[in-house]
């Protein structure tokens, strides 16, 4: 009995050897699976990680990179509209990227500091001539242009002149009599001040009207010279402005993320369209009933965009920035600066004054003949004027 006894208390301790094994496969398999979950969100975490340090680090490669937080200060860094914007997009232009769904405001747009730096800042006899150096942020598009001058003229006590060109390479400029100006203004009612004054700044400018402190023009974060896309952009004095021309909307101008472009053709005046002329000026009505006025002499395709900030980016597809700025103060005296540079309205002749007649659809000279006679007729001095197709 002893060895079966024996016996039995081996298998007990086999019995016993065969629970803790099983036990202890138990816990190698929670402890696998634990292990799996671990690695599993290691490799959905890191990436994500990777990816967001990436994008985070991408969007502030460049020195003093600040993006502004407010929606109304965004100014659009990607203005293409094929629906191409995407964070990856915009972070390789250098310009910041907001999340979400904003009504009218930019995803993509331009950090503060951005464009150009300065090189040197020199006294002439008609005001100053500023020199820079393309910065190392990006640029939206090919072919930038590495170093701009700026001539700054103070033409007449209310009249200034900024000038931003290439100055090693020649550019189309508007052909226009008008000489330079060769000496100072002697007492002028508006004051240039460069906001970066020091070699390395980023060059940003302001105008400003003395009297009154207020601000007539500030050259804002995104200044881009490229050889086929220049761009500038600046706070306005008030949410009154006029002008821009020409198309067909109400005389106050609607700045709630409004594009105005300007390239002459030939479309019936209707919405919101560009039509025959093209009139690159604005007057701005200041808080204190002051006005001032914009002219950019620039032929090329452009587009003004109103924001309510309020503010306005100006584009452009070639040329040069030249930019005239009319202090005024009245709105009657703003529009006599203007045509004093641009020519006065030529005197009409005497029969010009008379009725005119211009319709569009006239069948054949035959039918146009027709109305004249008509018109003779009936004894009324008229000037018939047809347009196509007749």
């Amino acid at each position: 009995m002893f060895g079966r006894k024996g016996n039995y208390s081996t298998l007990e301790g086999d019995g016993q050897s065969h629970k803790d094994s099983s036990q202890n496969k138990k816990v190698a398999v929670v402890i696998f699976a634990g292990l799996c979950v671990v690695i599993l969100l290691v490799v959905i975490a890191v990436p994500v990680i990777i990816v967001t340090n990436t994008h985070e680090k991408h969007a502030n490669d460049n020195p003093g990179l600040q993006c502004p937080e407010a929606e109304l200060e965004r100014i659009d860094c990607f203005p293409e509209k094929d629906g191409k914007v995407n964070k990856s997009a915009c972070h390789k232009r250098g310009c910041c990227w907001v999340d979400g769904e904003p009504v009218r405001a930019p995803y993509c747009y331009f950090p503060a500091s951005y464009g150009y730096t300065v090189k040197s800042v020199n006294d002439t006899d008609a005001g100053l001539s500023i020199h820079l150096n393309k910065s190392d942020s990006l640029l939206p598009y090919r072919e930038p242009v590495l170093q701009l001058q700026i001539q700054v003229y103070y033409e007449t006590d209310y009249r200034l002149r900024v000038k931003i060109s290439d100055p090693n390479n020649k550019r189309y400029e508007v052909p226009f009599d008008h000489d330079d100006a060769t000496e100072k203004a002697k007492n002028p009612i508006y004051s240039f001040k460069l906001l970066g004054t020091k070699v390395g700044d980023y060059f940003s400018f302001s105008i400003t009207r003395p009297s009154t402190n207020t601000i007539i023009f500030n050259s804002k974060t995104g200044l881009v010279f490229s050889d086929q896309y220049i761009q500038i952009a600046t706070d306005l004095a008030s949410k009154y402005i006029y002008g821009i021309g020409e198309h067909v909307g109400n005389l106050s101008l609607d700045i709630n993320w409004n594009t105005i472009s300007l390239f002459s053709r030939d479309q019936s005046p209707e919405g919101n369209y560009n039509v025959y002329g093209v009139h690159p000026f604005y007057l701005s009505m200041e808080p204190d009933g002051n006005a001032h006025g914009f002219f950019l002499l620039n032929s090329n395709a452009m587009d003004f965009v109103l924001q309510p900030t309020p503010a306005l980016t100006i584009r452009t597809i070639g040329g040069i920035l030249d930019m005239y700025f009319f202090l005024g103060p009245s709105p009657a005296q703003v529009v006599q600066q203007y045509t004093e540079l641009i020519g006065r309205p030529y005197f009409p002749p005497y029969w010009a004054l008379g009725y005119h007649l211009c319709r569009w659809g006239y069948r054949s000279a035959n039918n146009t003949r027709e109305v004249v006679e008509r018109m003779r007729d009936m004894l009324i001095p008229q000037v018939l004027t047809g347009t196509v197709p007749f």
